[in-house]
């Protein structure tokens, strides 16, 4: 299976998105209305930077197969083998923080933050904020198909 590492589908950054493009659109139609080139160049720069964030979201793919996890992004790829996985979670980031939380209640829809699955090789391991991809840690966006397809390796492991 493989998947993109940010959920274009997350409810979170398609409201997003949507406000940053109504964002760039209405300044675009102030600029015509106006004619300030300086609101042409906000508008522009707003366009390039939505666009930037979908192309490095969907740039970032998981695998998840029958070796491992791995995680390849345009500059570096790692990702954990099987049996070097210790801990598989799931957490939620919001303005709070981050909290590690139960899979059981990622099934439900819910805008209290973004929700994240991630794989370590330390035993019991809690993610930190921001915490980037290496070697001993992989995470993504929360999708239900993806769970399952971990769930599906980690018992054929055990």
């Amino acid at each position: 299976m493989t998947i993109t590492k940010v959920n274009i589908k997350s409810p979170h950054l398609a409201v997003f998105y949507v406000l940053f493009l109504c964002l760039a659109i209405g300044m675009l139609g102030y600029y015509f209305k106006t004619d300030r080139v300086d609101i042409l160049y906000v508008s522009g720069g707003l366009f390039l930077f939505v666009g930037l964030l979908i192309f490095i979201g969907t740039s970032t793919k998981i695998r998840i197969e029958r070796k491992g996890i791995t995680q390849r992004t345009l500059m570096k790829d790692c990702g954990l083998q099987w049996h070097e996985i210790k801990t598989i979670g799931v957490y939620r980031i919001n303005k709070f923080g981050l909290k590690v939380m139960q899979p059981e209640e990622y099934d439900t829809f819910s805008l209290l933050g973004q929700k994240f699955i991630y794989v370590s090789n330390q035993p019991e391991y809690v993610p930190k904020q921001n915490e980037a991809a290496s070697e001993a840690y992989v995470s993504f966006h929360w999708r239900k198909e993806a769970w399952d397809e971990i769930q599906k390796y980690k018992t054929k492991m055990q």
